[in-house]
């Protein structure tokens, strides 16, 4: 119920924030959700095998982290090249990450490089990474799957 999306407007350099239901009703009996969403995501449903990465949610049913679920998400959508290149501040903002994990190690120790490790061990995709620096700092960070 709490879940929104951020969408930037192709057209100008504003964000919108976009609630994306406005009722949820949990059947105890029949082991189900109904979700009602609101008018104003219901554009945006209509283009989800477009632009949005579809996979099963059996696949991340058992994840320990929200981290290891997006960092998934996201290497689903790049499926078909093998890698992904994610600046440091981009990888930040995908994971959410907020004023948590300031300094670049604790960033990795509790996010990407933990995810990696669970994501190997629940599936065979054998996900690796690459720091890219410039000078001593890591700007960057290349997975390869």
């Amino acid at each position: 119920m709490k879940t929104d999306i951020k969408v930037q407007k192709t057209d100008s350099s504003n964000i919108i924030r976009i609630n994306v239901c406005s009722q949820a009703e949990y059947a105890k009996k029949k082991g189900c959700i109904s979700i009602q969403f609101t008018d104003s995501i219901m554009p945006y449903l209509s283009q989800v095998r477009e632009k949005f990465t579809l996979y099963n949610l059996k696949e991340i049913s058992d994840f320990n982290s929200i981290y290891n679920v997006r960092l998934y998400e996201l290497i689903q959508g790049f499926k078909e090249t093998g890698w992904m290149l994610k600046s440091v501040s981009q990888l930040r903002d995908t994971l959410a990450v907020g004023k948590k994990f300031k300094a670049y190690k604790d960033f990795k120790k509790h996010t990407f490089d933990h995810a990696c490790q669970e994501i190997n061990k629940k599936h065979q995709i054998n996900l690796g990474y690459e720091e890219l620096k410039e000078g001593r700092k890591v700007i960057a960070i290349k997975f390869i799957f």
